[in-house]
C-alpha cells in the first residue's frame, strides 16, 4: 500500500469510528439500495465530504486526522498565494457497506486579502471552484450535472467578508466572518474539518496571533501563533463543533484578532487568508450491539483534546456488527456513585472506538463527549461501565501507568489485558506489554548525614537487574549496573530502576533518594533531579521532567514527588541563577500533590503546584541594588495585614539541582490556579455545560484569560465599560458596579502599589479574577498581587509612573494610562462617588497608622532578613557578590520605607485636601474587655496612638471580646451615652484627642462566677469520655466535674458550633460538650460546692440534634445521695433543635447555701425509642454571693430606702438615702473593709472609687435606723 493509501485509510477509518451526538429519539437511515447483511446498514443513500482546498493525496492531511489541532508557520515573505486546485480521488471505505454511495465532493476556496505587491499594497481575490461527483465507474462530473442534487446551490460568494483592518488591543477584539454551507435537512454531521491560515504584517508578529472558530456546538480553542516575527501561520483542527442533525445548512464563523502589549489599539497589521472546511455527513441506522471498556488512559501526554489539554481518556468499542445508540448509557470513576455520568447520545458503529474525554468539563466539545469527572489513578479510583437501565456492565480499578502510557485489552475486544507505551486511542488496540518491574528500595533513607553513607539496594522482581545514576539522571538500559553497594562521600542524588530480562515486562518506576553528607541549613531543603535540569537552569525554555524531594528546617525527609519542570520569570531568566516552576503529575504515577504545611501563614498541607524564585529582578548578586528579598517581604507584608488581594505565600529554601547546591530561593504558592482558588474560597475549576467556573484574566504585555475564555474577557470589559460610560455618583449605577466588582480589593490593590512606588503593573503583572460557583466566595472580581520585586526603589519603570522616588504622591497612580481599564475606574469612582473617596482615603489613612506604618514595615523587613542572612555567605560562594554589598542593598530597602511612610503623611493632605494631621490616642476600657476599629482597621493594641486629618470623616466602631458589648464612649472626658451612640460612630477630627470605649458584661450581675464550662478547649478522643472538668474554677483547690452516668455505652465530645449565651470573660462562642445517645437510664451529674458562697444561680445553654431528648429534668442534693426538685420554681425544661438559656434559681432553698456538698443532676426524657441522638450544652455556670456575716440590723420596710447609682459604676458612685447618712463602709467578696466614711448628717454622698479594681463589692449603710448592705459592680 503506498503512503498515500494508507494515509486515506486511516482517514475513513477515523471517520468510521467517530462519535456522533444525536438528539434523544433521532434515527436516520441509508435508503436507496439494500445491502444483504441484514446486521448492518440495511440501505445507503449518501455521505457528502464537503472539501475547501486541499488535496487528499496530500499526506500531511491525512496524516493529522487524529490530533486535535495543528500550527505550522512560514518565516518568509509572502508571495502572490494563489488557491490550489484539483479533484480528489477517494479509496474505498474500510467497511464494504458503503460501497455504493454516491459521493459528491464540495469544493471551494475562499481567499481574502492576498499580499501580493510588490509596493505592499493588498489585492482581494474572491475565488470558488466548482463542486464534482464522482460516479460508480470511479469517474468525475460537474455538480450541475448531478439529479436531485440538494447541496446543488452551493455557497453564497459574498459571504466571506474582505479584513481590510483588523482591531489590535490588549484584549483580543475579534473579526468575525461566517460562511453558510448547505447540509441536507436530517443527516447526521459526523465530523467537520478546518484549516486557515493567518498573516502578521507590518510589524506585528505570529505570536499576537489570536483564531478561534464557533459553530452551532460552540467553538474551537482558541489557537496563538508562535514566533516573535511576521509572517503566515497556517492551522488545523478537528472538531463537533457542527455535529449532530443537520438542519438544512451550517454555519461557521472564524474569529481572528491581534493581542498585544502597547498602548492604544491599533489596525491594519493582521488579517486572516485562505479558509478551508470539510464537513462529513449521512444517515444512520441503529441495530442491537455490546459495549466494552477497551483502553483507558489517566497519564495521557500523547494527544491533545479540543481545548489543547492534555485530559485523561477511556475508549469504548464495539465488538458487535450492528450501530449502537450510547442514549441513557452511564460511565463512572465511583463504584459508590456508578450513574455518575450519563451519556446524552451518540452512536458507536460496529467495530467502532468511542473516545470519552474525563476532563469534568460535563460537556459536548462538538461531538466529543467530556464528563463530568477526571481520573486519578493515585486515589485510587475506577472506571465503571453501566446500561442505560443502571445494572453494571464492566468495573476496573485503575492501574497506575507512567507517563504518556495507557492500559487496555491487548486486542480490541479481547479478555487480557496490558500496558501500551504507544497508545491506541481510537484505533485497534496492539502492540502491550504484560507489567511494569517492581520499584529498587534503598538501605539508607534520603536526608543529612555527618559521614559518608553506605547504600545498598535490592528488588523483589525476579529475574532483573537494577540499573543506577548518582548524577540525577534517569537511570536507562546503559546506565551502570548495580553489584555491590555504593558509598556516598559527598552530597549525592542517587536513583535506580529495575530492568527485566522478560521482554513483556516494561522498566518499572525510578526509586530517587538524595544523601546530603557534611552539609549544614538553618533553612528547609528542595532537592531537584532530572535529565534535563542543568539545561532548563542553564537558560533554556524547555519543560521537562525531573524529581523533587522536600527537607524541612531540622533535615527531616518530608515528601517528594515526580512532574513538570519550566522556567519562571522573564527579564530575570537572563540571570545565572533561576527560578522554575514544578507541577506534581497523578499522570507520572509517583505522587498527586506535595503534603505538608509549608507557609506559616496559610492553614493549606496539599500542593501540586509550587515555584521557586531566585528572588527573581532583585537577585543579588545579579541585579544592581538586588536585595533578594523585595518581592517576599512584599507579597508577606500584603498577607499579614489582610489585604484583600490574593498573593503568593512565601517562604524562604535552599535549592540543589542534581546534587549541587543553588543557593537561596523563595518557595512560593501559585495565586493564578484552580486548587488555590478551590482551597481558599470553594471556585474549582467546573463546567456548568460548557461555562467554566472561574474568570481569570491576566496582563503581561496583553491581556489574555487564563480560565474562562472569551466570556471572562466580555465580561470584564462590559463592566470596565460601564463604569467608563456611567456616572458613578448615581446610587444605583454605583450598586450595580459594587454587585460585580470587589471594590475592598479594587482599593487595597491600589493603596498598596501605590505604597511600594511600583514600577512594573497593570501593563504587566497584573491579574485579577472571580468565580462563579454560586456556592463559593470571591463572586466579584477581584486583584492577585503577582511580581512586585520592581518597586521600593529598585528596577525598570515599565509601568511610566511619574516618579519613582519615596516622595511620590499618593494620588500618582490615578493618572496611570497603560492597563485596561483598572486605573481609570478607579479616578472615576473617586472623582464621582463620595462614599467611594471616603473609603478609598481612609483606608490609606488606617494602613500608614498601623501595618504600613514605620515601625512595622522595617520591623517586619528585619525579621525577615534575618531569616536568609545566615545563608547568604554560601549564596554568595555561589554565585559571587559580597556580604557588605548586600548588606548595603538591604540598607536601601530600609532608608527608601522610612522615607516613604513619613513622606506619605504629607502626600495625602496634598493630594485631597485633608487638613492636619492631628494626635489621637485611643483607649478601652476596662482594659482587654474589648477593641476599636478605625475606619477599615481594627486597632492591635491599646493605648494606641494615631495620626488622624481633618476634612474627612473618620469612623469609629467598638466591639466587645466575648460577652462584653459597648456602654458608651468618652471623648477627652465626655461622655457618649449608649442611647445616642450609633454604630458605627462617625468623626471630623479638628484637635489632638483621647478617644476611650467603654464595655461591660451583662452577664456579670450582683453575684460572683464560682464555676464555668466553656467548652472551648475540648478535644475529641478515640476514647469514651465521661467525665469533664470545669474549664474555670474560682477556688484553686476546688475542680467541679460533670459526670455522664448511666448503663451501656455513652460517650461526650467536642460539637464544633458552640453558643453566644452565657458567655463569659473573653471566650467566644466556639465548642460545645455532645452527650452522645442520652436515654432514660443515663444522666448529667454535677458536683458543684458552694462552700463560702450562698444566693446559687446555675445556667447553661442547651440545644438537641433532631433526634436528641426532648426534655431536661434538674433535680439537686445536699448531700451528694438524696435528690429532689423541691424549693424550684421550674425543674423541667424543653430542648429544641436552636440554642436556649436554662437558668435556675436556688436563692430561696437555704440547704443549698454554703454546701460542699452541693450536687445538681439533668435526666432526660422523649425520643426513648432514637438510639442516634444527642444533646448539645454550652456555657455551664454556677454563681453566688458570698457567705459573709455582716452586722446588719432588720430595719422596717419603709426604711430601706437608700439607693446606689450607677450601678455597675466606673470611678463614682452617688448614695442618697431618706436618713441622714451617718457612716458609710466598702468590703470587698472576702469580706475585708477597704473603705470607710463617717458622713454627719447628710442624706446623698458620693464615693470616689478611681483605685478599685473592676469587680464585686459591698456597701454597708449606717443611718439612725440601723444597718442596710447593697452590693455594687465595678467594670
Amino acid at each position: 500500500m503506498s503512503t498515500n493509501a494508507y494515509n486515506i485509510s486511516i482517514w475513513f477509518f477515523y471517520i468510521n469510528s467517530f462519535f456522533v451526538f444525536l438528539q434523544p429519539d433521532t434515527k436516520t437511515t441509508f435508503m436507496e439500495q439494500p445491502y444483504s447483511t441484514p446486521t448492518f446498514l440495511s440501505n445507503v443513500k449518501i455521505v457528502i465530504l464537503l472539501l475547501l482546498i486541499f488535496s487528499l493525496t496530500d499526506s500531511t492531511t491525512l496524516a493529522k486526522g487524529l490530533r486535535q489541532g495543528q500550527v505550522s508557520g512560514e518565516d518568509t515573505a509572502m508571495g502572490s498565494a494563489s488557491p490550489k486546485g484539483g479533484q480528489k480521488a477517494h479509496n474505498s471505505l474500510m467497511s464494504n457497506r458503503l460501497l455504493h454511495s454516491q459521493e459528491l465532493l464540495h469544493k471551494r476556496t475562499a481567499h481574502s486579502r492576498v499580499y501580493d505587491n510588490l509596493d505592499q499594497t493588498y489585492t482581494t481575490v474572491y475565488s470558488s471552484t466548482p463542486l464534482h461527483f464522482k460516479t460508480e465507474d470511479g469517474t468525475w462530473k460537474q455538480l450541475e450535472d448531478a439529479d436531485n442534487n440538494p447541496a446543488k446551490n452551493g455557497f453564497d460568494e459574498s459571504s466571506m467578508e474582505d479584513f481590510s483592518q483588523m482591531g489590535s488591543c490588549f484584549f483580543p477584539v475579534y473579526n468575525e466572518s461566517a460562511l453558510t454551507i448547505p447540509i441536507t435537512e436530517g443527516h447526521t454531521i459526523l465530523n467537520t474539518h478546518l484549516q486557515w491560515d493567518f498573516v502578521s504584517h507590518n510589524q506585528a508578529w505570529k505570536s499576537e496571533q489570536r483564531s478561534y472558530i464557533s459553530g452551532p456546538l460552540g467553538q474551537t480553542q482558541v489557537f496563538q501563533g508562535t514566533g516573535n516575527t511576521g509572517g503566515m501561520q497556517s492551522y488545523s483542527t478537528n472538531s463537533g463543533i457542527a455535529s449532530g442533525s443537520s438542519t438544512g445548512e451550517v454555519t461557521l464563523t472564524f474569529h481572528a484578532a491581534r493581542t498585544w502589549g502597547g498602548s492604544g489599539c491599533n489596525t491594519e497589521y493582521s488579517y486572516i487568508n485562505r479558509r478551508y472546511i470539510e464537513i462529513i455527513h449521512g444517515e444512520i441506522e441503529f441495530g442491537d450491539g455490546e459495549v466494552v471498556i477497551n483502553e483507558y488512559s489517566a497519564s495521557n501526554r500523547h494527544m491533545t483534546d479540543d481545548f489543547g489539554n492534555y485530559e485523561d481518556w477511556v475508549e469504548l468499542y464495539n465488538p458487535s456488527g450492528n450501530f449502537v445508540d450510547l442514549t441513557g448509557y452511564y460511565l463512572s470513576d465511583n463504584p459508590n456513585n456508578p450513574e455518575k455520568w450519563q451519556f446524552p447520545g451518540g452512536i458507536l458503529p460496529p467495530g467502532g472506538h468511542l473516545l470519552v474525554i474525563c476532563s469534568g468539563r460535563d460537556a459536548m466539545s462538538g461531538s466529543t463527549p467530556h464528563t463530568n469527572f477526571r481520573l486519578s489513578q493515585l486515589k485510587p479510583e475506577s472506571i465503571l461501565l453501566s446500561d442505560p437501565q443502571g445494572n453494571l456492565l464492566e468495573s476496573y480499578e485503575l492501574f497506575v501507568t507512567q507517563n504518556g502510557h495507557s492500559y487496555g485489552r491487548k486486542t480490541s475486544g479481547s479478555e487480557q489485558w496490558g500496558v501500551f507505551e504507544s497508545p491506541t486511542p481510537g484505533s485497534f488496540n496492539m502492540g502491550a506489554k504484560d507489567d511494569y518491574t517492581v520499584m529498587p528500595e534503598f538501605s539508607a533513607e534520603a536526608g543529612f548525614y555527618n559521614e559518608p553513607v553506605t547504600l545498598s539496594i535490592t528488588t523483589a522482581e525476579p529475574n532483573a537487574a537494577i540499573r543506577y545514576t548518582t548524577d540525577g539522571s534517569e537511570p536507562t538500559a546503559a546506565s551502570p549496573l548495580y553489584t555491590q553497594p555504593i558509598v556516598i562521600a559527598e552530597t549525592t542524588v542517587v536513583r535506580a530502576r529495575t530492568y527485566s530480562n522478560d521482554e513483556n515486562i516494561l522498566p518499572g518506576f525510578v526509586e530517587t533518594s538524595t544523601y546530603f553528607v557534611n552539609e549544614s541549613h538553618e533553612l528547609p531543603v528542595f532537592s531537584f533531579s532530572g535529565d534535563e535540569l542543568f539545561i532548563l537552569f542553564g537558560g533554556s525554555q524547555i519543560e521537562t521532567i525531573g524529581a523533587y524531594e522536600f527537607f524541612d528546617e531540622n533535615g527531616v525527609f518530608i515528601d517528594k514527588s515526580v512532574g513538570d519542570f519550566d522556567k519562571h520569570g522573564n527579564d530575570s531568566w537572563s540571570y545565572p541563577q533561576r527560578g522554575v516552576d514544578f507541577v506534581s503529575r497523578d499522570e507520572y504515577g509517583y505522587n498527586a500533590e506535595l503534603n505538608h504545611k509549608f507557609f506559616a501563614a496559610s492553614d493549606r498541607t496539599k500542593f501540586q503546584r509550587l515555584m521557586v524564585k531566585a528572588a527573581a529582578n532583585d537577585n543579588y548578586p545579579f541585579e544592581t541594588g538586588g536585595a533578594h528579598i523585595r518581592d517576599s517581604y512584599i507579597q508577606s507584608l500584603s498577607q499579614l495585614i489582610g489585604l484583600d488581594m490574593d498573593v503568593r505565600s512565601s517562604t524562604n529554601v535552599i535549592l540543589y539541582v542534581n546534587g549541587q547546591y543553588w543557593g537561596v530561593y523563595d518557595l512560593r504558592e501559585k495565586v493564578d490556579d484552580k486548587d488555590y482558588t478551590d482551597y481558599y474560597y470553594n471556585q474549582p475549576r467546573k463546567y456548568n455545560g460548557s461555562e467554566e467556573y472561574i474568570q481569570f484574566l491576566k496582563t503581561w504585555g496583553g491581556t489574555e484569560a487564563k480560565y474562562g475564555e472569551q466570556r471572562a474577557i466580555n465580561d470584564w470589559n462590559h463592566l470596565r465599560t460601564f463604569i467608563a460610560g456611567n456616572h458613578m455618583g448615581d446610587s444605583a449605577n454605583f450598586a450595580y458596579v459594587d454587585s460585580l466588582f470587589n471594590l475592598q480589593s479594587l482599593i487595597d490593590h491600589f493603596v498598596f502599589n501605590s505604597y511600594i512606588v511600583s514600577r512594573d503593573w497593570l501593563n504587566y503583572n497584573t491579574g485579577w479574577w472571580r468565580g462563579l460557583h454560586p456556592d463559593g466566595e470571591a463572586r466579584k472580581w477581584r486583584y492577585i498581587l503577582w511580581d512586585t520585586e520592581a518597586a521600593l526603589g529598585h528596577f525598570n519603570n515599565y509601568t511610566g509612573i511619574p516618579d519613582v522616588t519615596a516622595n511620590a504622591l499618593p494620588c500618582n497612580v490615578e493618572n496611570i494610562t497603560v492597563g485596561h481599564g483598572h486605573a481609570q475606574s478607579l479616578k472615576k469612582l473617586i472623582n464621582e462617588n463620595e462614599n467611594f473617596r471616603q473609603q478609598y482615603v481612609t483606608r490609606y489613612i488606617d494602613l500608614l497608622n498601623t501595618w504600613l506604618s514605620c515601625d512595622h514595615a522595617i520591623h517586619m523587613l528585619d525579621s525577615m532578613v534575618a531569616v536568609i542572612e545566615p545563608e547568604m555567605p554560601r549564596q554568595i560562594a555561589r554565585w559571587g557578590g559580597s556580604m557588605i554589598t548586600w548588606q548595603q542593598n538591604v540598607q536601601e530597602v530600609r532608608d527608601f520605607l522610612l522615607l516613604r511612610c513619613e513622606s506619605l503623611v504629607q502626600g495625602l493632605i496634598q493630594c485631597y485636601d485633608l487638613d492636619g494631621p492631628y494626635d489621637v490616642r485611643f483607649y478601652t476600657e476596662p482594659e482587654n474587655t474589648g477593641k476599636i476599629k478605625m475606619n477599615s482597621v481594627w486597632i492591635p493594641s491599646y493605648p494606641f496612638d494615631a495620626f488622624i486629618y481633618g476634612n474627612i470623616e473618620t469612623k469609629l466602631e467598638a466591639s466587645g471580646f466575648g460577652p462584653y458589648i459597648v456602654s458608651h464612649w468618652t471623648i477627652n472626658g465626655d461622655s457618649i451615652p449608649p442611647d445616642s451612640l450609633s454604630q458605627p460612630m462617625s468623626l471630623f477630627v479638628q484637635q489632638d484627642k483621647n478617644i476611650t470605649a467603654h464595655f461591660y458584661n451583662p452577664n456579670l450581675d450582683d453575684k460572683e462566677l464560682l464555676y464555668y464550662w466553656h467548652f472551648n478547649d475540648l478535644k475529641t478522643t478515640d476514647e469514651d469520655v465521661k467525665s469533664i472538668a470545669a474549664d474555670f474554677s474560682l477556688k484553686i483547690d476546688t475542680v467541679p466535674e460533670m459526670t455522664y452516668e448511666g448503663f451501656g455505652a455513652r460517650d461526650m465530645d467536642a460539637y464544633n458550633t458552640g453558643s453566644a449565651l452565657n458567655l463569659h470573660f473573653i471566650e467566644e462562642a466556639g465548642k460545645a460538650a455532645r452527650v452522645r445517645n442520652p436515654s432514660l437510664n443515663r444522666s448529667l451529674l454535677f458536683n458543684l460546692p458552694t462552700t463560702d458562697y450562698q444566693d446559687i444561680v446555675f445556667a447553661y445553654a442547651a440545644k438537641r440534634s433532631n433526634q436528641g431528648m426532648l426534655n431536661h429534668i434538674i433535680s439537686w442534693s445536699a448531700d451528694g445521695v438524696n435528690f429532689t426538685n423541691e424549693g424550684l420554681q421550674q425543674s423541667v425544661f424543653a430542648v429544641g433543635e436552636e440554642y436556649d438559656l436554662i437558668s435556675l434559681d436556688f436563692a430561696e432553698i437555704p440547704a443549698v447555701n454554703n454546701n460542699p456538698d452541693f450536687h445538681i443532676r439533668i435526666s432526660f426524657e422523649g425520643n426513648t425509642a432514637q438510639a442516634e441522638g444527642n444533646n448539645r450544652f454550652d456555657n455551664i455556670t454556677l454563681k453566688g454571693n458570698p457567705f459573709i456575716e455582716v452586722p446588719v440590723s432588720v430595719l422596717p420596710a419603709e426604711i430601706l430606702s437608700a439607693r446606689v447609682y450607677p450601678n455597675p459604676f466606673s470611678n463614682e458612685i452617688t448614695i442618697e438615702s431618706q436618713e441622714a447618712i451617718k457612716n458609710i463602709r466598702m468590703y470587698d467578696v472576702p469580706g475585708n473593709l477597704l473603705l470607710e466614711k463617717k458622713t454627719g448628717e447628710t442624706t446623698t454622698q458620693q464615693l470616689k472609687t478611681f483605685d478599685f479594681l473592676p469587680g464585686m463589692y459591698f456597701l454597708e449603710i449606717q443611718t439612725a435606723s440601723g444597718y442596710q448592705k447593697i452590693k455594687i459592680v465595678k467594670h
